[in-house]
């Protein structure tokens, strides 16, 4: 019988891993306790389990490193308001 299709397995990275060797290598870093407690937001278990909420993602796991100078204090005043925050 034929192996129903998978869209991720011939999906390649840069450096040419696949989606199996990508989430590997986080898993493996993860145990090795290599993943910075920013990266612990409300998406992981530990990050809910520091209590990070909504406000933790977009005001200190949201920022993005190289930034425009300027650009997470300009755009987040505006997100929050556009959310009623």
């Amino acid at each position: 019988m034929a192996r129903p299709y998978d869209p991720w397995q011939n999906l390649k990275t840069k450096n040419g891993l696949n989606a199996d060797e990508v989430i590997s290598g986080i898993q493996k870093s993860i145990r090795r306790g290599e993943i910075k407690d920013y990266v612990l937001d409300m998406h992981t278990r530990r990050g809910q389990a520091k209590g990070r909420d909504e406000d933790y993602f977009y005001k200190v796991a949201s920022k993005v490193i190289p930034e425009k100078p300027g650009a997470h204090d300009e755009y987040l005043p505006r997100l929050m308001k556009l959310m009623g925050k």
